[in-house]
Parts: structure tokens; C-alpha cells; sequence
């Protein structure tokens, strides 16, 4: 017999293993490369392509993240919602959860497995960017002139990536 709780159960559980990236961004999606600059239109799904991707990653390489969000709005109610759909609930640390109106709890994701992904947006200062060594940064959108290089500066020691 079909159990629709245990059906949607798994479906939550598995959104990532189920998403399909959209021809135009599967370059993007398989890309390894350690700088990826993506231009595209308004609409094509790149915040939801990239939230897919670090969410993998986080996953399947345990490391330190940023995913930068244009301002607190966006990063909450955009950025953050999308890693949530993609992060399996199983996999969040203790303590560790998102609100629709507050976004994750203290601005930052803990997985089991020991990743962290902080949350920022570019209307921070260039100082407040500064400091951890981070195996990857996700920039949603083109930052100030003086947060690309901050960023820029975070990756280099791990030899990490940056979006």
C-alpha cells in the first residue's frame, strides 16, 4: 500500500538527487573550476543553480562556505531558502534551522558532517568578510568593488573556489 507520509518524507530528503539543471547552466553545474564568473538573463534559475551546487557540496566535501546575498532581505527570503530546500533536514546540526522570516538561525548552516556555510550579504563592510579562510564563496550577484577582492583573499590559502 502507498504511504504518502513516508513519499514525501523521502521527497524532502531527496530534492538535490532529484534536481535537473537547466541546459543552459549544466556547463555551470559540472564546472570544477576554482573562479566561475556566470552572466545570464533575469529568470534563468543561477541563485537556485548555485544554492543546488554549495548544497552538494557541503554535502559531499565537508569545508567551510559563504554564500553572499545582495542584502539581508534577499539572502533570507533567496539565498537561504533555496539552501534549505536543498539540505536534507537529517543533515543539519543540533540546533541549526531555517525560518521563512528570520532565514537560518544565526546566519549560518551546520551540517552533521562538520560544514558550515556562513550567510552575508554585500551590503556588509569590506571588514565584516574578513577573517575566516573559507574553502568557497558563492557572491549571488556582482559585489561592491571592495568585497570581491576580501573575498578573493578568503579562498586563496585552502586553494578554494569562488563563484
Amino acid at each position: 500500500m502507498f504511504d504518502l507520509a513516508r513519499a514525501r518524507a523521502t521527497l524532502i530528503e531527496n530534492r538535490l538527487a532529484l534536481f535537473k539543471p537547466s541546459p543552459a547552466l549544466t556547463e555551470f553545474m559540472a564546472s570544477t573550476h576554482p573562479r566561475l564568473f556566470l552572466r545570464a538573463a533575469n529568470r534563468t534559475g543561477k541563485t537556485k543553480h548555485a544554492a543546488a551546487k554549495l548544497a552538494g557540496l557541503m554535502l559531499d566535501h565537508p569545508g567551510a562556505y559563504r554564500a553572499v546575498g545582495v542584502n539581508y532581505i534577499q539572502t533570507t527570503r533567496v539565498v537561504g531558502k533555496y539552501l534549505q530546500e536543498f539540505i536534507p533536514p537529517s543533515e543539519l546540526s543540533t540546533g541549526c534551522y531555517y525560518s521563512p522570516e528570520h532565514g537560518w538561525s544565526h546566519q549560518l548552516i551546520r551540517l552533521r558532517n562538520g560544514s558550515c556555510c556562513q550567510l552575508q550579504t554585500s551590503e556588509q563592510l569590506a571588514i565584516a568578510h574578513a577573517g575566516d579562510d573559507l574553502d568557497g564563496v558563492w557572491l549571488d550577484e556582482a559585489p561592491p568593488s571592495e568585497i570581491l577582492p576580501e573575498s578573493t583573499a578568503r579562498v586563496m590559502s585552502r586553494h578554494g573556489w569562488l563563484w
